[in-house]
This record gives structure tokens, sequence and C-alpha cells, in this order.
């Protein structure tokens, strides 16, 4: 079997070479930031003004060691989605508090049992009992608390933030209200999209900044450190007093 060959990346997309740190964040770095935004996650729309409302909070969750927070997140044109965040932090704690922010695909009922949780209303996959006609029921609710042991992720003393993918998009083909739709298309700059043309995962993803901005403005309104990215995406960290 031959040996692949990758291109190379010294190398601009006309052949040029790369050679000083110069030439490698004004022309190089950006072509290949472009070719991963064409071909693999899809185009950001500009910054976009937000605003998050507590909807729920209970400061005695897993027996008094967490207190829960559900909060709905929007921006964006008014038609736009909103995103339903579950946020547990630990009550106990000393120092900075990391926390884990990752989405969910099956809504944020099933990764705890408590019934101030609302079921998602957008589009969701899956089968009866827990799902019928695509909309989640009261059944699916707890059926993924072995996948997130949230209760272990406080005891350790990590907060967890999740949010359901389908708030942001619906999983389905052609579908319809999500950020695609309301957020992305009606936006100049991406006029000459066509629906479908751009990957899932896009704008699911899209949610996560927002989530993630939510989680700074928690941490800037009690005067503590922003926030500091763990990954480009995912896991971001909450320093918060003690």
């Amino acid at each position: 079997m031959d040996r692949i060959r990758h291109p190379n990346i010294a190398l601009a997309g006309l052949g040029e070479p790369v050679v000083t740190r110069q030439q490698w964040f004004e022309h190089r770095r950006p072509e290949l930031k472009s070719l991963f935004l064409h071909y693999m996650y899809g185009w950001f729309p500009p910054a976009m003004k937000m605003h998050g409302t507590v909807t729920h909070s209970d400061t005695n969750f897993f027996a008094g060691k967490a207190t829960l927070k559900l909060v709905s997140l929007k921006f964006g044109p008014e038609d736009a989605p909103e995103i339903h965040l579950l946020i547990i932090e630990p009550n106990r704690r000393q120092g900075p508090l990391p926390i884990f922010l990752g989405m969910n695909f099956n809504g944020n009922h099933t990764v705890i049992t408590d019934t101030n949780v609302p079921l998602p209303t957008a589009w969701i996959q899956g089968e009866p009992p827990n799902v019928i006609n695509h909309h989640a029921t009261d059944a699916g609710r707890g059926t993924e608390t072995h996948v997130w042991e949230l209760e272990q992720s406080i005891d350790r003393g990590y907060a967890v933030a999740t949010y359901y993918c389908g708030d942001v998009e619906p999983d389905t083909t052609n579908a319809q209200g999500g950020v695609r739709e309301t957020v992305l298309v009606p936006h100049a700059s991406f006029q000459a999209l066509e629906v479908g043309s751009e990957p899932m995962r896009m704008f699911c993803a899209y949610g996560r900044p927002k989530c993630a901005m939510r989680c700074r403005r928690a941490a800037a309104a009690k005067g503590v450190d922003s926030l500091t990215t763990l990954t480009e995406i995912m896991c971001p960290t909450v320093k918060q007093n003690s």
C-alpha cells in the first residue's frame, strides 16, 4: 500500500512557501480557517445581543449539595429559538469552580428526574414511550442520568451545564424554526446559503458560545474572574468566589 502523502501546510493555496511568522498569521492561517469553515463547520454570523432569564432555581438540589438553575437564553430576531440551559453547581466549594458545558441530544429532562425541568417543545428523535410523534413525553425523564452522572460531578466539585441541541436546530431534514432559518439565512451575508448546505453540527454547536457567554456573565455578576476556555468549543471553566 502506498504511503499517504499529506499536503504541505507550509505552502499557501497558490503554492507559495510560507517562511515567516507574518506570512503564517496574515495569509496561511486565515486560509486554513476558511477551508475548515467552508468544508467542515460552516460560517458563523456576527455577534448578536443576547439576554437570559432564570426561570427556576432550587438551592436544595441533590439533598442540599447543589443548586439547580434553569435559564432561557434569547438572541437574534424575535422569532429565533430560545435555548433552555440547565445548570447544576455545587453549594460547597472552595476557590475557582470548573463547569463542564455539554450539548445533549434527547432533552434536558432526560439528564435528571426533576419535574420542574420542562419537556422540550422542539422536534426530537426517539421511540415510544419516551417520544411520540417526535414530541418528548414524561416517560423520558431521567433516562440518561447514568450517562451524565451529574451528582458524581457535584461530589467532585464540578458544575455542569447542558442544553438540548434541538433548541438551536431540529436535527431533521427540512427543519423549520431553528438557527439556520431565523438567524443565519435572513442575515445579509448568508443570503446565498442553500438550506442543507451547511453541516448540522455547525447549527447545533452555534448554541455553545451563547451558553458559555451566559456562564461568563454569571461570573462577572458575582465580581469574579471571567470564564476561561478549556477547549475552543466546549468545556469552559467559570471561576467563582468560595
